[in-house]
């Protein structure tokens, strides 16, 4: 399995990303993946072929906000308005986990 950064990157940057790969080798991946925009890609890529369960674990190995999400517990988690973001919460609203997403507006 993937056990460092270096090698979880070298992974990313070279894996086919259009083929489905088993749970607990994306697990080992997103772990040792040093972004949030690649581990949050890895998901993205990988949706469907992920059950709902393994799409929630998977999400439930990011930190904060995403971990958040994956717990459905009915809070409204902020994410930072970025192009990986605006994909996975696309998948979010077609999976049924969230109903809508909106701007927040400065305050």
């Amino acid at each position: 399995m993937i056990n460092n950064k270096n090698i979880g990157k070298l992974v990313y940057d070279n894996m086919d990303k259009k083929i489905k790969y088993p749970i607990g080798f994306l697990e080992s991946l997103i772990i040792n993946l040093n972004t949030k925009e690649m581990q949050v890609n890895i998901i993205v890529e990988q949706n469907e072929y992920l059950s709902e369960d393994e799409f929630l674990n998977l999400l439930s190995l990011l930190e904060n906000e995403y971990s958040n999400i994956a717990r459905l517990d009915g809070k409204r988690p902020v994410l930072i308005d970025k192009y990986y973001n605006r994909k996975l919460i696309g998948i979010l609203i077609e999976r049924k986990f969230i109903t809508k997403s909106k701007e927040e507006k400065n305050k």
